[in-house]
């Protein structure tokens, strides 16, 4: 909340009209637990034994519609709800 508050704060201060956001991934491993934060559409992936694998998911308007069973995942890609955010560190 403090990132998002900053940046929210940095964007009034510069005067700027619209949104100023960010998206972010994070991983922090303590064994034997790790965290994982992500925001928006940066993509948490694995390396595994030479397999890549997509651990989280798009914070998209388009994805959205696909988890609600509105949009395929084939047309998701291409809709102009693609790169919308629905979540990002900043926005409104």
């Amino acid at each position: 909340m403090q990132a998002h508050d900053a940046v929210r704060a940095r964007r009034d201060e510069k005067g700027l009209r619209g949104t100023m956001a960010t998206t972010l991934t994070l991983y922090i491993g303590v064994w034997p637990t790790y965290y994982l934060l992500q925001v928006g559409d940066s993509r948490y992936y694995v390396w595994r034994d030479g397999v890549l694998s997509q651990i989280t998911r798009d914070q998209t308007m388009a994805q959205d519609l696909v988890d609600d069973g509105i949009l395929s995942p084939a047309k998701a890609c291409t809709t102009p709800m693609a790169h919308v955010l629905s979540s990002a560190i900043g926005s409104d």
